[in-house]
């Protein structure tokens, strides 16, 4: 006899409220303040439109992503860049055994991170390893945007780090140990930090080419666990 549950319908969710990761979160988890739709929200269901176990949309067409979901950004519908833990978007990104080489590479980049302080942050993931397509990429094109840590407010600790860890600083040797095209951004709030936040926004956000407009991912720093069972996924 058929469990009753497998013929459930799936919960139809208020869009402007599909603001986090699990797939089918309970309504309390998903408000936000404010958003004129608050009374009568659009409803959809989250597997016509949506990764499972995550608010990344389905890709384009053209293999991209979503810049963001729904015609009204001030419904405040999921928008690029999306949120994502690291083991989901192991699971979405890592299917080839070329694909999952390189976020081992991004995950040990992000493991010796927080070995020296930088656990406070996130990144954005763009170009090609977030698009679906069968051109193989070469590297992770990752920003890192980070809080400092406080003992690095002593220029000496500062300059010790960098010196005694030069593969997390320097691009290109970023690139040769860890296959990731990386760039780190310190948080402050500062012009210079708003100036970074908007360039990478634009770079990420469109296409090379043909300047259209695409989505990208977030991940946060501060997620041990969700690393390891992302290195359990990719085998």
């Amino acid at each position: 006899m058929a469990d009753p549950k497998d013929t459930e319908a799936e919960p139809m969710l208020p869009l402007h409220m599909a603001t986090n990761t699990a797939a089918t979160p309970p309504r309390e988890a998903l408000e936000r303040e404010g958003g004129p739709s608050r009374d009568a929200p659009s409803a959809v269901r989250h597997a016509d439109h949506f990764y499972e176990g995550t608010w990344v949309p389905f890709h384009r067409a053209d293999g991209t992503l979503p810049p963001h979901f729904g015609e009204r950004m001030v419904l405040k519908h999921p928008c690029s860049p999306y949120p994502v833990t690291m083991e989901a978007f192991a699971r979405l990104f890592g299917h080839t055994p070329e694909r999952a080489a390189l976020l081992r590479g991004l995950l040990d980049f992000r493991r010796d991170l927080r070995a020296i302080g930088v656990d406070r942050g996130f990144h954005w993931i763009g170009g090609s390893l977030v698009e679906k397509t069968d051109k193989t990429p070469g590297d992770v094109d990752v920003v890192t945007f980070f809080v400092a840590p406080e003992r690095w407010s002593d220029a000496a600790t500062r300059e010790a780090v960098t010196r005694d860890h030069p593969a997390l600083f320097d691009k290109e040797l970023a690139k040769a140990r860890y296959r990731v095209d990386a760039y780190l951004v310190q948080l402050a709030l500062k012009r210079d930090m708003f100036r970074h936040l908007t360039l990478w926004s634009a770079l990420f956000g469109h296409d090379r080419a043909t300047n259209a407009w695409k989505g990208f991912c977030e991940i946060d720093l501060d997620a041990p666990d969700g690393d390891a069972a992302a290195r359990a996924a990719l085998g």
